[in-house]
């Protein structure tokens, strides 16, 4: 009976130690390497719009997470477009210039960010240009070295003629040579004026017609203390007006009582009251009366250019210089 005893409790230790030992074994080695996670979607921040002006803003948007991977390109979309407009990454935030807008206009922006595991985006959010502001007139009126009277207006930084410039003689008193004949028009080596179909009723509206080599004779075409602008001066009057594709419609007089329809997009806003003057070819033929304006500007063989059928305002333009263009005069800073 004690043998029996004796061999039970044995057999109770033997069994203790072996349910103890699978309980205590060891931790199965991984060689000491970490569950690596998968990446997620970027994590952005509310949008934060700043520095509005009449064509353009900037948008900033912080970025709160990568998502665990590298963002390989961010950017906004402005109002549904498929377009995207590319983003800077500075530090952790987005900075997102948005140009060529129109000014009084309202806009809805979306911003995005794109890592391995997809494309996150913000909530859209809305924001309105400025509108341009009021055009100023200036106090009474300047006179060229004929007596003919020019209205002048602020737009901007730069202060501009209303009307086209109409003067026979430059500022040192000699006279300018009006060219009648067509032949004679296109064989002209130097400085020449006309006006429209040779009629100079039409220079009280329209202004005269100059070629390139009266635009930049040393004499002085433009009046004192003014002018004829560089395509710089043309292309920052464009850029102030929300670029070249509006800007033509903001500068042309509304209406077609000089322009043929459809004067599209033509209303005036800043005062510049752009009349469609029309052109002399090189060939001395005239052309564009009522359809287009055409300004020379200082830089040889370019001028601006616009439309009664669009609201652009080209400045790239090139032409022969022996053609007859009007000219805007803009004063000296």
């Amino acid at each position: 009976m004690a043998l029996a005893t004796a061999s039970l409790v044995m057999i109770l230790i033997v069994v203790t130690m072996i349910s103890c030992g699978k309980k205590d074994s060891p931790v199965i080695d991984n060689g000491g390497t970490d569950v690596v996670q998968k990446p997620t979607l970027a994590v952005l921040g509310m949008i934060n719009i700043s520095q509005v002006t009449t064509n353009s803003a900037t948008i900033k948007v912080a970025i709160t997470s990568t998502g665990g991977a590298t963002i390989t390109e961010a950017g906004a979309t402005l109002n549904g477009s498929a377009t995207k407009i590319p983003a800077v990454i500075s530090g952790a935030e987005l900075v997102i210039s948005l140009g060529t807008l129109t000014p009084n206009s309202v806009y809805s922006v979306k911003a995005y960010a794109i890592n391995s595991a997809g494309v996150s985006y913000t909530i859209e959010t809305s924001f309105k240009t400025d509108a341009i502001t009021p055009p100023i007139l200036l106090t009474g009126t300047i006179k060229d070295i004929d007596g003919n009277a020019y209205d002048t207006i602020r737009i901007g930084s730069q202060t501009w003629l209303v009307q086209n410039l109409n003067v026979k003689h430059y500022r040192d008193g000699s006279t300018i040579p009006v060219i009648t004949d067509n032949t004679a028009w296109f064989n002209a080596s130097a400085d020449a004026m006309c006006y429209y179909n040779n009629d100079s009723n039409n220079g009280s509206t329209y202004g005269a017609l100059y070629n390139q080599a009266a635009v930049v004779s040393t004499k002085g075409l433009a009046p004192a203390g003014w002018h004829i602008p560089t395509i710089a001066e043309w292309e920052q009057l464009s850029n102030y007006l929300g670029g070249i594709y509006v800007a033509g419609g903001h500068l042309k007089e509304a209406g077609t009582t000089h322009w043929l329809t459809p004067n599209t997009k033509a209303d005036n806003s800043v005062g510049f009251t752009a009349l469609p003057a029309g052109v002399r070819k090189e060939t001395g033929v005239f052309s564009g009366l009522g359809e287009a304006s055409f300004w020379w500007s200082t830089v040889v063989q370019r001028n601006a250019y616009c439309a009664n059928t669009d609201s652009n305002l080209e400045t790239t333009v090139n032409y022969d210089n022996r053609r007859g263009f009007s000219i805007r005069c803009v004063k000296d800073k």
